[in-house]
């Protein structure tokens, strides 16, 4: 295991998404060895192709797919939002690469990660409650552009963090352990391997029933 130190820290914080994978990567073959860590010898256990990998890399591949980094993550025992810059943005924080484990367990065999959800619209549904318990939907909005899985958790976590404001006094939020990109990100991971806790639904049924209460706010203010 090798623990990041806080030049290392600060060296990751300006680099870009490739670079950080290519230092990360770099120090699981110094932990494990070169030919373990080659590109061909992770992308054969992450079931992903070399060239996938080298894009990243070499900046060529901006916007990888969720399901490759968080294998890379899951392989590298780092959390995913290692790669992003929000996690580098309040100062230095304690980060490990590679297993505590023996060199042999280090090496992870990744089950494959279903990607029938890999690309997705982002929507959004803004209500009311008031203190009789009556609610009243005032927005609602889906992009009109998809977005990689991945990319969803900076959406997310902008709208955690205003919510948090408005529930807390600036002071006691800024205590909270967990940040709103690192909480977004969990909840990535969440809906990822607990996907029956968050079920689908049909996409027309959400936007009837909002119909339905607009059409009934329409004939409320009609009387």
């Amino acid at each position: 295991m090798h623990k990041i130190n806080q030049i290392e820290f600060e060296i990751l914080k300006v680099w870009p998404l490739g670079e950080r994978l290519r230092f990360f990567r770099s120090k699981m073959q110094e932990l494990y060895g070169k030919r373990n860590y080659s590109t061909k010898a992770l992308g054969e256990r992450l079931n992903v192709s070399p060239q996938s990998i080298t894009a990243i890399e070499r900046g060529i591949s901006k916007n990888p797919s969720y399901h490759v980094m968080q294998k890379i993550s899951i392989e590298f025992n780092i959390p995913l939002e290692a790669f992003s810059d929000e996690y580098y943005e309040n100062g230095f924080r304690e980060l490990s690469i590679g297993s505590t484990g023996s060199k042999e367990n280090a090496i992870i065999n990744n089950s494959f990660i279903e990607e029938d959800y890999n690309e997705a619209y982002l929507g959004c549904i803004l209500f009311k409650v008031y203190h009789d318990n009556n609610m009243r939907i005032i927005y609602s909005k889906t992009t009109e552009n998809a977005f990689e899985i991945l990319d969803f958790a900076k959406p997310l976590s902008r709208f955690v963090h205003e919510m948090e404001l408005l529930d807390q006094d600036i002071k006691s939020f800024e205590s909270k352990k967990t940040s709103p990109i690192e909480f977004s990100y969990e909840l990535l991971r969440l809906i990822e391997s607990k996907p029956d806790k968050y079920p689908l639904i049909k996409k027309e049924k959400l936007e009837e029933a909002i119909k339905g209460l607009n059409d009934l706010k329409g004939k409320d203010g009609e009387r």
